[in-house]
């Protein structure tokens, strides 16, 4: 089921099924910045990561003396929730574990994912319960896309991504999905590179330990721009299909796919998250047009 908030200055539509956010228009323009969700091409819009981010190896983890089976990004993008609260600037979404979700995660958790419209500012926000008796390891993540060009009239290379501060940071490759051990370095006291489908060739562009809190995909040709808050998130991916640059992801992380050479116990994994028995974590991530 969809649901939609606006204001005069914008509106949101949200699925229901993986809480997912499907539109983000500006009413003055009429412009729409989420990516269509092309089922030729990316067939999503913005699914939540949960209970890990990108892919693990052989698709499995171990925790305690049991091997699970868990698909690349989750389960909570493919999850039906539930809506816990609306009003007229927000929309509060809910997902309980079941005897499914034990079966490939086993932890009791809630998992609450609220929308907050203020202006052109879209707040995601994120809440983990462990409702478990034991710590519990888990990872999250954003994978907002973006259409990019926003007009017919441009092109994926009129584009730009812009930090907040100068920055030297190393790119994380991967290799079939998996951490490679390689990297090399993509950011060297710069703030800006332009975007070309051929960087995107080995997959997402990794980076970690930004001091930016602020990205923006920015034109050449136009004023408007689409600004991500990264909040408190560690990870940022950057991804899109080179063969059809036709939109861009701008993805906040708690985690990391798996290490060619990893353990593949959960608890072992780069950036997992351990959250103790009745607590609860906390994070968000803002999209903020311009």
């Amino acid at each position: 089921m969809l649901s939609s908030i606006a204001n005069k200055y914008a509106e949101i539509v949200v699925d229901d099924f993986g809480a997912e956010l499907k539109s983000f228009k500006l009413l003055s323009r009429g412009i729409e910045f989420i990516w269509e969700a092309n089922q030729k091409i990316w067939e999503r819009h913005s699914p939540v990561l949960f209970p890990i981010v990108g892919k693990l190896k052989d698709n499995s983890y171990k925790f305690g003396d049991n091997l699970y089976s868990l698909n690349q990004h989750g389960f909570a993008r493919d999850s039906r929730f539930k809506i816990r609260k609306k009003d007229k600037n927000l929309i509060s979404y809910g997902l309980r574990y079941d005897k499914h979700t034990l079966n490939i995660f086993p932890f009791k958790f809630i998992l609450e994912i609220t929308y907050l419209l203020e202006k052109t500012s879209l707040k995601i926000s994120f809440k983990t319960y462990n409702i478990d008796s034991r710590i519990m390891w888990f990872s999250i993540g954003a994978h907002p896309g973006f259409k990019c060009p926003f007009f017919p009239n441009e092109q994926f290379a009129d584009y730009y991504i812009e930090f907040e501060k100068k920055e030297y940071a190393k790119r994380l490759f991967l290799k079939n999905g998996l951490l490679s051990g390689t990297d090399e370095i993509f950011l060297d006291n710069t703030n800006v590179f332009r975007l070309n489908p051929d960087i995107f060739q080995n997959d997402a562009i990794i980076l970690k330990y930004l001091k930016s809190n602020f990205v923006s995909l920015k034109s050449c040709l136009s004023p408007h721009k689409i600004t991500v808050e990264l909040g408190n998130f560690p990870y940022m991916g950057l991804w899109m299909k080179p063969e059809y640059p036709l939109f861009i992801c701008i993805e906040p992380w708690f985690g990391l796919a798996d290490k060619y050479n990893c353990s593949g116990l959960l608890r072992e994994k780069e950036g997992i998250i351990s959250l103790n028995p009745g607590k609860s974590f906390e994070c968000y991530y803002r999209i903020i047009i311009e």
